[in-house]
């Protein structure tokens, strides 16, 4: 999760990899975790490849079990700090996978991503206020 200082959030579009699916706003760098991977390396790779962007990926604000849903089984979300961008920040689309990305307010934010992806997010910026990471399930807070 990448939130300038004034608490604007990068979301992008991503182009679907199936017909049957629509093109839906979500955070970059969010992906599918392969089997033997670790998470921040991968991260760190996709905003690499996605976006031309080198950042240093700080700790992990929400952990969030997310039930199953459509075509997909149930996973695990993992949100890090992304770190502090600025509107100028150079964004380049590289391999095809995004359309688009754009800065939000989170007002803005919570009107167009899907409530799931939403209510991670809101989840994502307490803890980043609080400093402390969060468990979640499908987005509310757990335990």
């Amino acid at each position: 999760m990448a939130v300038d200082r004034y608490g604007y959030q990068k979301i992008a579009s991503r182009v679907p990899d199936r017909p049957h699916l629509e093109r839906h706003l979500e955070y970059a760098s969010c992906f599918l975790l392969s089997p033997g991977h670790s998470s921040p390396p991968c991260v760190l790779r996709e905003l690499r490849e996605e976006l031309g962007l080198d950042v240093t990926l700080g700790p992990v604000l929400a952990v969030d079990w997310v039930p199953p849903h459509g075509e997909w089984d149930d996973m695990i979300a993992f949100v890090f700090d992304g770190g502090g961008m600025s509107h100028s920040t150079p964004v380049r689309l590289l391999d095809g996978e995004l359309s688009a990305v754009g800065w939000y307010t989170p007002e803005m934010a919570s009107r167009l991503l899907p409530a799931r992806t939403w209510r991670r997010a809101e989840a994502a910026l307490t803890a980043l206020g609080k400093g402390t990471a969060l468990y979640l399930s499908d987005g509310y807070p757990a335990g």
